[in-house]
This record gives C-alpha cells, sequence and structure tokens, in this order.
C-alpha cells in the first residue's frame, strides 16, 4: 500500500497497525510543494488501518494505492495473449488508486 499526502496537507502522524508511516526526519524535511509518499509491504488481505493525525480545520488531501501482482482472472472482454519468446516479461501488475479528502465540516 502506497499513502501519498498532497503538498499543503500537514500530516502530525501516520501509522498503519501501529507502525509509524513516515519518519520524524521525513516530516521535518518535506518542503511545502513535496508529496509525501510511505509505503506498507504486504498488508494482508482482510486490510489494515492506518491512523493519521492531521492539523485541525486544515484539508488533507490523499491518494492511496494498491498493487498486486499478476492480472485479475476474470476481467470481461479481456483474453490474455501469450508472450512470444523474444518479449522479456517483467511480471503483469493489478493497480488500484483513490484520493481521499479529509475536510472539517462547519
Amino acid at each position: 500500500m502506497i499513502l501519498s499526502a498532497a503538498p499543503g496537507t500537514i500530516v502530525r502522524t501516520a501509522t498503519v497497525e501501529d507502525v509509524p508511516l513516515f519518519t520524524p526526519e521525513m516530516l521535518k524535511a518535506r518542503g511545502d510543494d513535496d508529496w509525501l509518499t510511505g509505503t506498507y509491504a504486504a498488508p494482508p488481505a482482510s486490510g489494515i488501518e492506518v491512523v493519521l493525525a492531521l492539523e485541525p480545520g486544515s484539508r488533507a488531501d490523499f491518494i492511496v494505492t494498491e498493487r498486486t501482482p499478476d492480472l485479475p482472472p476474470d476481467v470481461p472482454g479481456f483474453t490474455r495473449q501469450p508472450r512470444p519468446a523474444t518479449v522479456m516479461d517483467a511480471g503483469d501488475q493489478t493497480i488500484v488508486s483513490r484520493r481521499v479528502t479529509f475536510e472539517e465540516q462547519p
């Protein structure tokens, strides 16, 4: 799982399954125009808990991305073709991402 905080999103702390996602050094060194990106390897299929401490009253934008090896087995209208022996296969991936925005409501 990859969690990316958009420029301007103030992250105080972020943990995944009680493990810090960003080091204090990463948070301190981040510039105003920089994306902040952390990776959590091999999350279980049952899901994970992400806990964020954000700046009160501010807008927080994130992109969450998950990559899994190979392609889904049943995609309507898609038939996987064998690759020629001359093509080096680094492996297919399925990538899913979602943008999430947190805003304090009046």
